[in-house]
């Protein structure tokens, strides 16, 4: 019985560890999305010509941008007649995500940018976006894959260390 209780306290800490690690994945597959959404508006805007309301509620409704939330939340703050950059805005900043600051900051751009100018304007600060938003999931990248090791490697030997400290 005390192996037992021994190895579930050891256990706890690699757990944490990896809890950690998988933090870090959720801001990279959040980002991902987000530099595909605004890959996907510049399609949008350039082809099709959709009215912005049409295009978040299509955007909210499908599951290529599952972990982008706020996206449903702003189609149904503009269902209620609220004008789509304060929209925009209210529900990025009440969505739960695991975005930084700077990333939050280009996202939250889009309700500026979107609607404000003609084509060619949107078009060309969208393509400014996607390419900061390209270069922070890049360092996302990079820092969950060397981090995310660190986490999941100290949680582990932590683990051994508390075992041995309690046998």
């Amino acid at each position: 019985m005390h192996l037992i209780g021994v190895l579930l306290i050891a256990i706890c800490p690699a757990l944490i560890g990896n809890y950690f690690a998988k933090l870090l994945s959720y801001r990279r597959i959040a980002l991902a999305q987000s530099v595909e959404l605004v890959e996907c508006m510049k399609a949008e805007i350039r082809y099709s010509g959709k009215e912005i309301q049409q295009m978040i509620h299509e955007f909210g409704k499908s599951s290529q941008f599952q972990q982008l939330p706020f996206l449903k939340e702003c189609d149904q703050k503009m269902d209620q007649g609220e004008p789509f950059p304060s929209a925009w805005k209210t529900a990025l900043e009440q969505s739960n995500q695991h975005f930084q600051q700077q990333d939050l900051e280009q996202i939250a751009s889009l309700g500026r940018i979107l609607g404000a100018s003609d084509v060619e304007g949107q078009l060309s600060s969208l393509e400014l976006i996607s390419q900061n938003l390209q270069h922070y999931l890049q360092q996302s990248e990079e820092f969950a894959h060397s981090k995310g090791k660190l986490y999941r490697s100290l949680g582990i030997l932590t683990g051994i260390a508390v075992a041995i400290l309690v046998v």
